[in-house]
């Protein structure tokens, strides 16, 4: 009789355990399927997807400046196009893109503003590619880029926009081998623009 009553009792301990094991998998499955729902919509919710032919890394650290419709520094509210007039990141490989706040990128120059961001004696930047809209490279804009191997000025066969580049735009660029300017004419003096780089040595 006890023997009896000991085997109900352990075959009511284990019907017990097995419910609320089988409680515990019902519950953390549910808990699984919420969760994966919440982190989806979130994920939907709160990223975007990257082209990766598109992506830039050195984009967010670039500085830009407003021009107005001479090419001069102006106000926000009068904003024809932009200048690339610094760089804070650490991604060696630069690459100016060809609009910024949906207006075209037209120049790379130094501004008073932004002195202390400037392209101007950087020691990070390898490589830079300068995009087609581009016309303009102001005086001294990548002086000193001790570091700096090849520079890319991106054309294109049916519109090729000639391209001014100040004096001693590319002074001091001793690592300087590679510069390709596909094609596209180029107003400056090159002895200035390169003075004292290794692109002319």
């Amino acid at each position: 009789m006890i023997k009896d009553f000991n085997d109900f009792k352990r075959l009511k301990i284990m019907a017990v355990a097995l419910l609320i094991l089988v409680a515990l998998i019902l519950i953390l499955s549910m808990v699984t399927a919420v969760l994966a729902i919440w982190t989806e919509s979130y994920s939907d919710e709160h990223t975007s997807k990257i082209d990766l032919d598109e992506f830039n890394p050195s984009l967010k650290y670039i500085i830009f400046s407003p021009l107005d419709s001479e090419g001069n520094f102006t106000s926000p509210q009068n904003v024809v196009s932009y200048a690339a007039v610094g760089y804070t990141g650490l991604v060696a490989e630069l690459e100016i893109p060809s609009t910024y706040n949906s207006k075209p990128v037209t120049a790379i120059l130094k501004d008073s503003n932004y002195l202390d961001q400037a392209f101007v004696n950087n020691q990070i930047i390898t490589t830079i590619t300068i995009p087609i809209t581009v016309s303009r490279i102001g005086e001294g804009a990548f002086a000193n880029l001790i570091n700096l191997r090849e520079v890319t000025i991106l054309g294109d066969e049916e519109n090729q926009l000639p391209i001014t580049i100040g004096d001693y735009a590319f002074m001091g660029t001793k690592n300087l081998k590679t510069f390709n300017y596909s094609g596209r004419s180029i107003t400056g003096n090159i002895d200035k623009i390169f003075f004292m780089s290794g692109y002319l040595s």
